[in-house]
């Protein structure tokens, strides 16, 4: 692949609606569209055989030399739309219709369209599968003749090589923002990182900060797992508080001594259109009662499994939490297996005190993992991997 360019849509209706017809998948002709008043087909030819005559050894600015032809073409474009270009918006304007012009099967266009990141590649060699259409155009009882500059290229894609689909919301900012720059066209370049973040979005090229991102998550909950576990018993109360209130659950009574079923009362509320949103047809509002326990051991759980049910009989009334950051009986921290052996617990406490199953089953435990994710859940790091690399994954 030589080169990737960023083509800007037009802003006026009638180029926006000539735009969106080659850029409609299915399309017979998909192509580049770039239009001009009088446009002088001639000059640009002209330009092209040119430039080709050249070879690939010649130079860069050499090359552009070539075009300098087509200069008077886009003053006059100018002129009609009643506003004047400086001489660098010229060079510009020249460079957009060289790069279309002279791009080669390996190069590749792209553009945002109806909220998508569409991509192509030209047809052809530099010079090849490009035509003129000329239309009569009216404008404010004046009437001139409209050149629209065609090069055909592959059917737009609006997906990736894996097929993911290429929503704008997903593609990083850094490549969403080369849609604002003023210039018809602006090429990636590799001192800012463009190339190989659009050969990641594309999925020409696999990610790797993706897979390091989550390898380094993954050891910096492992190490904040040690810290939590070496917190005193006030401390990880505190800690767990913060936590629930951070996750957006609304705190209705300080956590108390003096309760010996619960440590907290939480709610999450609901307002009108999320609760809309869940199909909810309950109470608005959804109380939490929390039991929190630094290091649980067995005879600790049947103590709170009981002061709980005294307390809240009723499985509609609330819903049950059990915090905990160490499982006595699992000297090793393994979570998955603590769970399991609680789940077990559980299964046998129903058989033998006369407490319903569905009110056990209602328990929800959070142990030291499942807290540490949802702290850092509250903190965005969900929301931060998806906005970086939503397209890439």
């Amino acid at each position: 692949m030589n080169r990737i360019f960023c083509i800007k849509m037009g802003s006026s209706i009638k180029r926006d609606k000539i735009c969106e017809k080659y850029l409609e998948p299915g399309c017979k002709k998909p192509g580049i569209w770039l239009g001009f008043n009088e446009a002088d087909e001639e000059n640009i030819k002209k330009a092209i055989n040119s430039e080709l005559a050249l070879g690939n050894e010649a130079d860069k600015n050499t090359k552009e030399k070539c075009w300098e032809c087509v200069d008077e073409c886009i003053r006059h474009t100018a002129e009609r739309s009643r506003k004047e270009m400086a001489s660098k918006e010229v060079t510009g304007a020249r460079n957009a219709i060289r790069n279309v012009c002279m791009a080669d099967e390996s190069d590749i266009f792209f553009t945002f369209h109806k909220g998508k990141l569409w991509w192509c590649h030209p047809k052809g060699n530099p010079g090849e599968n490009i035509d003129f259409r000329k239309d009569m155009i009216y404008e404010e009882s004046e009437k001139y003749r409209q050149s629209d500059l065609i090069r055909y290229t592959t059917e737009w894609s609006d997906k990736s090589k894996n097929g993911k689909t290429l929503y704008e919301r997903s593609i990083c900012g850094q490549l969403r923002r080369k849609q604002m720059v003023q210039r018809t066209m602006s090429e990636l370049k590799d001192n800012d990182n463009g190339i190989t973040l659009f050969k990641w979005t594309i999925g020409l090229e696999e990610c790797p900060d993706l897979g390091s991102f989550d390898e380094q998550l993954e050891k910096l909950k492992s190490q904040l797992c040690k810290a939590v576990r070496l917190l005193a018993p006030t401390d990880f109360e505190a800690f767990a508080d913060m936590v629930f209130t951070q996750s957006g659950l609304r705190r209705m009574g300080r956590s108390g001594s003096n309760m010996k079923a619960i440590d907290g009362e939480y709610q999450l509320p609901f307002n009108g259109i999320n609760a809309k949103a869940l199909n909810k047809t309950g109470p608005a509002e959804k109380t939490i009662y929390v039991q929190i326990k630094a290091r649980l051991s067995k005879s600790e759980l049947n103590e709170a499994i009981e002061a709980l049910y005294d307390f809240s009989p009723d499985t509609n009334d609330a819903t049950i939490v059990i915090v905990f950051h160490t499982w006595e009986n699992n000297k090793k921290n393994d979570e998955r297996k603590a769970e399991a052996e609680i789940k077990e617990i559980i299964n046998n406490y129903s058989n033998e005190k006369k407490i319903p199953s569905d009110w056990l089953n209602n328990i929800q435990f959070i142990g030291c993992e499942k807290l540490v994710d949802m702290w850092l859940e509250a903190a965005g790091i969900s929301w931060l991997k998806k906005t970086a690399y939503a397209a890439m994954e």
